[in-house]
């Protein structure tokens, strides 16, 4: 399906780094369904002009979403959404020796990345930092008690520690990384005791305070390992059913 220039993208502010924020909004209309697999995306010229931005930055987002595995460029013919729904690639791993090995490379890409992201954050957080964690996990209280499973507080949560930890080359990496992320929080969270979900959580927010910088980077590691093994379990559930 071709899309229509007039009506796919909505103009962007100027700022620096714009390419990210043309990730983020094709990631976002994927996410809504409006981009689904195998639709057509418009030509950089096209999307710059509905974007407001240069070829350049939209070069640098599509080249960004190509090497997360989210489109393809086909010689020819143009560049397409390749995967439009990270959650099933999650949940259908069970049994499938190449998806496995996909999940458990975005849960390694996550210890590695989120480890460091708490370590900097206990030696850099600020106190408004520390209020917007305390926030989040408040947010992830109330979200829990309604009903709910908490998953876009505590993926803040995750953001906040990545801001504190003032890396701009890192938050430029998880930017890229934002929706597997997002996705494998989403599925380990589907079926899981929610208080221990905000005990982690706590836990890491009281040795962040406490500028506990080993402790941290150590509470995170476990707190992504027992994420996958929630996701292992909701595969294995969805395999029976």
């Amino acid at each position: 399906m071709t899309l229509k220039p007039k009506t796919v993208m909505d103009p962007l502010k100027k700022k620096t780094r714009l390419y990210e924020d043309i990730v983020q909004q094709i990631i976002g209309k994927i996410e809504s369904g409006e981009l689904k697999t195998g639709d057509r995306l418009p030509t950089e010229r096209d999307l710059g002009e509905q974007l407001g931005v240069s070829r350049t930055s939209v070069r640098e987002a599509l080249r960004a979403l190509e090497l997360l595995g989210i489109i393809e460029s086909k010689v020819s013919e143009g560049t397409f959404v390749k995967q439009s729904d990270l959650d099933r690639i999650l949940l259908r791993f069970n049994g499938d020796a190449a998806d496995e090995k996909r999940v458990s490379e975005i849960y390694e890409m996550r210890i590695l990345l989120e480890t460091f992201s708490a370590r900097q954050a206990a030696r850099k957080r600020t106190p408004a930092h520390l209020k917007a964690m305390r926030d989040a996990i408040e947010a992830m209280k109330n979200d829990i008690a309604g009903g709910n499973r908490g998953q876009s507080p505590d993926n803040l949560f995750h953001k906040i520690i990545a801001e504190a930890a003032d890396n701009s080359v890192l938050n430029n990496i998880l930017a890229l990384c934002a929706e597997m992320i997002a996705s494998s929080i989403r599925v380990a969270n589907a079926h899981v005791n929610v208080n221990d979900i905000i005990e982690e959580h706590e836990k890491m927010y009281k040795a962040i305070e406490k500028r506990n910088d080993k402790l941290a980077e150590r509470l995170m590691r476990a707190h992504i390992r027992r994420a996958l093994e929630r996701t292992r379990f909701v595969a294995g559930a969805a395999a029976k059913e």
